[in-house]
């Protein structure tokens, strides 16, 4: 699965970082919170990048694989949480939504700080100290660019090979010996929406950001680490799309991605024998495709992290052991014991150097 990392702000209160299922109830919170000890759930973060020693799930190699495309957060489940009421599900994510990326790839969205509390996404379960911001969201602070990916558009990792048979239908075949990557097509195109500044974002999530953490964490014991939370200001939509993951394998360069994917109409699979690929694909019957113009499968996600620092995290919650890190200090500079450490396992080929291991996932094409 994807791995996050407890992230420890510079600032006074809270850091914003930019990036990149199930239901929440509400509880009682107490006067003080439970100083107890709990190991957290693992989400999402950035995902591991510079070490890698084993395989971590198709999830993780696809988002790893095409993060560095500049595009934002890769959604391995692009049609989100269907678990969300019918008026979330019909536009999908919405520019102010607040959540989190979940372990299966898609994001969960809380609440969206532009909604008023008893809006029918939102359920009735908001936090208690809840209100949208003001003023509310005006077209002029959006940028949006219809078809900024062209029908047949692919973004693939670094070392995937791409052979055109046929545009209409699409008929394409990928090989690859990389040890991992990620495939992303979209037979329709995609259009990309954009916040123009997240200025006034700042000190509304300032003010109310550790009332989040509160509020996902149930006012008790600490699940979702800090660091994890992730206000949404852009993203690519998609009506249809397939995607396939490969997934890592150490040392072994033997084995060959030999994928062939080809459109096909009435929701009918279009990949041919996948392999040890993983794949999935969403694609609306020709009726309600022909009708039905909303773009609302997420494949790209970006936004901003936030995170507090450590003594506003511990005056929030109870105290968390540091989540264990992956790869190097996003948010702080390594001490010299930090760097002579990384030094000698580069120097005993423990570990990537950083321009090494950056290399290796750089570079995704794009067609």
């Amino acid at each position: 699965m994807l791995q996050t990392p407890v992230e420890e702000a510079a600032s006074p209160s809270l850091a914003f970082h930019p990036s990149s299922h199930g239901d929440s109830y509400p509880l009682t919170p107490s006067s003080r919170p439970q100083r107890a000890i709990r190991r957290p759930f693992r989400f999402p973060s950035y995902p591991r990048i510079v070490t890698l020693q084993r395989r971590n799930g198709h999830e993780e190699s696809y988002c790893r694989s095409l993060l560095l495309a500049g595009h934002g957060f890769p959604m391995w489940k692009p049609s989100g949480n269907l678990a969300m009421p019918v008026e979330y599900l019909t536009k999908g994510v919405n520019i102010g939504d607040v959540g989190v990326i979940d372990n299966d790839g898609f994001f969960r969205c809380y609440f969206n700080v532009f909604l008023p509390r008893d809006h029918p996404i939102h359920r009735g379960f908001v936090p208690r100290e809840f209100q949208p911001i003001e003023p509310p969201l005006c077209a002029d602070e959006v940028v949006y660019k219809q078809q900024y990916f062209k029908p047949g558009h692919i973004v693939a990792s670094k070392g995937v090979v791409i052979k055109r048979h046929s545009e209409n239908p699409l008929d394409i075949s990928f090989t690859s010996t990389e040890p991992e990557g990620g495939i992303l097509i979209l037979p329709a195109g995609a259009s990309r929406e954009d916040l123009v500044s997240t200025d006034r974002f700042h000190e509304y999530v300032r003010k109310n950001g550790p009332h989040w953490y509160q509020y996902i964490n149930h006012y008790s014991y600490t699940t979702h680490p800090n660091g994890c939370l992730f206000l949404v200001t852009g993203y690519d939509k998609a009506r249809d799309w397939a995607i396939a993951s490969f997934p890592y394998r150490s040392g072994n360069t033997e084995d060959k991605l030999d994928l062939r994917y080809k459109w096909k109409p009435e929701y009918r699979p279009p990949w041919i024998d996948p392999g040890t690929a993983e794949t999935d694909f969403f694609a609306p019957s020709r009726k309600i495709h022909d009708h039905y113009k909303e773009e609302n499968q997420c494949v790209f996600l970006r936004g901003l992290r936030i995170s507090l620092t450590q003594q506003s995290w511990q005056n929030t919650l109870p105290y968390m052991e540091e989540a264990k890190r992956h790869y190097s200090f996003i948010l702080s500079t390594p001490s010299s014991l930090q760097t002579r450490l990384h030094t000698v396992l580069v120097f005993l080929r423990l570990r990537l150097s950083e321009k090494r291991a950056v290399g290796v996932v750089k570079g995704a094409n794009q067609v």
